[in-house]
């Protein structure tokens, strides 16, 4: 363990109200020596004239003045980084209980990426909890440090309310939530990443709201590095018509009509070879697995 001692001197000195003691108090002192000692001067313990022991009440006789020296074992403790106040605009992930009866946010921002930041309960008050749901756009200013990150101030609103969905569409877009959280490392900017979950977000609103979340997940998996419609190891693991409508997805434009019809046997195939792709070629295992295949089997 790391110690500093401070030392410290000080001097007790009070008001002498007897002045026959002061020059007893301030002659000189000799070290204590043994007094039968034979070989000591005759002279060594005569005092000086005028400096023998005063006598008078006690009370009014002050004790010697003296030097303390005090000495502090003070603990080091690690100095406190300094946190980096930044302003941050985000999409909220995942939102679960913290410490303090605060809250823990999962956000994917344009600034830094993926990043977890903690909501105290004070600030949640005074902001409201209305825009704590996934895929609520939120504005924020938070102090950064190097571990974690503290959330000051926020203010948003719902890209769209996934409690209006049904239980099948909501699990879609919780496939979305985790496949970004698997693939997306902390910390590191992906302004393609946030485009498409703001872009599918905005979409989910006014277009069937499974197709675009695993449209979503078609381009985030590409944008990861993990394209499933060039990675097909087997050619028979789909069909013609499902490899056609996969890369339709992947070469969705938000937005915009989509081409075609979607049928509901392909789209089934396409769910099925998805998720063979996460867990073989990507290497996870989803939680939500098979949410896009409904009641298909």
């Amino acid at each position: 363990k790391d110690f500093s001692t401070t030392l410290e001197m000080t001097m007790r000195a009070k008001r002498y109200q007897n002045f026959t003691a002061l020059p007893y108090f301030y002659a000189p002192h000799h070290p204590p020596l043994n007094p039968l000692n034979l070989l000591n001067p005759p002279n060594l313990f005569a005092r000086n004239q005028g400096t023998t022991r005063p006598v008078g009440f006690p009370r009014t006789l002050n004790p010697e003045p003296r030097t303390i020296t005090r000495i502090y074992y003070v603990k080091e403790h690690p100095t406190m980084p300094t946190p980096k106040i930044r302003n941050l605009e985000g999409i909220v992930l995942r939102a679960s209980k913290g410490g303090e009866g605060g809250r823990s946010l999962s956000l994917f921002t344009r600034e830094m990426g993926l990043i977890h930041l903690t909501l105290p309960r004070a600030v949640m008050n005074r902001c409201g909890t209305g825009i704590l749901l996934s895929f609520a756009c939120v504005r924020l200013s938070a102090a950064i440090y190097p571990e974690y990150g503290v959330i000051s101030q926020y203010e948003g609103r719902l890209l769209f309310d996934m409690m209006k969905l049904s239980y099948e569409d909501m699990t879609c877009w919780y496939y979305v939530i985790e496949l970004v959280l698997a693939l997306y490392p902390v910390g590191q900017k992906e302004d393609e990443a946030y485009d498409i979950l703001m872009a599918a977000a905005r979409a989910a609103e006014e277009r069937n709201p499974r197709v675009i979340a695993f449209i979503a997940s078609i381009k985030l998996l590409a944008a990861a590095g993990y394209d499933p419609t060039e990675a097909i190891e087997d050619p028979t693991a789909l069909s013609e018509g499902a490899r056609d409508l996969l890369c339709r997805f992947r070469g969705y434009r938000w937005g915009s009509p989509f081409e075609g019809s979607i049928s509901r046997a392909l789209f089934t195939e396409c769910a099925r070879y998805l998720d063979h792709f996460l867990s073989t070629v990507c290497d996870t295992e989803m939680k939500t697995a098979g949410a896009f295949l409904g009641n298909a089997d």
